[in-house]
């Protein structure tokens, strides 16, 4: 009876199909795409009002989307969407920490030792650290404008 009972279930719920949309972006005419979906992070540039929005996807329909807290935007109206790339960003993050923790440390270890607090040479090496940082900051993300080569699409996949 309960191997019956479980086989219903399981016929039931099988039946059951959803939707998940998902918002691409495409170069056209290559392989190159981008795909958000529901909770991703996002930052896009709108206009009509223009600004920068900067949060979670939280709703995707047919002709525009939801992102934070029921921050309507048309589909039409989006002109840039941020891409993140990661290695460059991890970079900035472990070379700042780098560069502020080695600075701090040997200023705390000069200062225990009643020695110069600030050297020329770790001046040299933690400002080169930041200055890495610095490098890879532009290099962490970059806007693709949304016109004749890359296009937004709403897929919706039905998943069974």
């Amino acid at each position: 009876m309960k191997r019956f009972i479980l086989l219903v279930l399981i016929l039931l719920f099988s039946g059951i199909s959803y939707s998940q949309k998902t918002l691409v972006v495409e170069k056209i005419g290559t392989f190159r795409k981008l795909a958000f979906r529901l909770g991703d992070d996002i930052k896009i540039h709108a206009v009509n009002p223009k600004r920068v929005l900067h949060s979670y996807l939280w709703d995707i329909s047919d002709s525009a989307v939801i992102i934070g807290n029921g921050n309507k935007v048309w589909i039409p109206d989006i002109t840039k969407v941020h891409k993140e790339v990661y290695f460059p960003g991890l970079m900035t993050r472990l070379l700042t920490l780098g560069g502020i923790g080695y600075f701090s440390v040997t200023a705390v270890n000069h200062l225990i030792n009643n020695e110069l607090i600030f050297p020329p040479r770790d001046l040299i090496i933690s400002g080169s650290l930041l200055a890495g940082a610095a490098i890879c900051v532009p290099l962490s993300g970059r806007n693709i404008r949304i016109g004749h080569r890359w296009k937004i699409k709403v897929l919706d996949l039905e998943l069974r």
